[in-house]
């Protein structure tokens, strides 16, 4: 899979509820670069269709944290975006992955 916003090849190591082959429900996934195994981050809440949606939180590899709402593996709707020291860097509305 193709991450959007870097444009780098990653997979995942689901762990969870699956429908029809896919994750759906609850479940966690830990995201690598394909290339290099490189960590890139975790997802743990809701999935749909085998897309990160409902509530979720995802931790990057940086230790930056966004817990709140998930829509298509999207920011979408409400949520809350934390360096890793734990400072808010926003709390809010979200759209398409992008602060509102």
């Amino acid at each position: 899979m193709m991450d959007d916003k870097t444009g780098v090849e990653v997979e995942g190591t689901y762990r969870g509820a699956l429908q029809g082959g896919k994750a759906n429900g609850l479940g966690e996934v830990m995201w690598k670069v394909k290339a290099t195994g490189k960590e890139v981050g975790m997802y743990k809440g809701g999935f749909q269709g085998g897309k990160m949606h409902g509530k979720g939180v995802f931790v990057w590899s940086t230790g930056e944290m966004y817990d709140g709402d998930w829509q298509n593996n999207d920011q979408q709707g409400t949520g809350v975006m934390k360096q890793k020291d734990g400072s808010v860097l926003h709390s809010g509305s979200w759209a398409y992955g992008k602060v509102l």
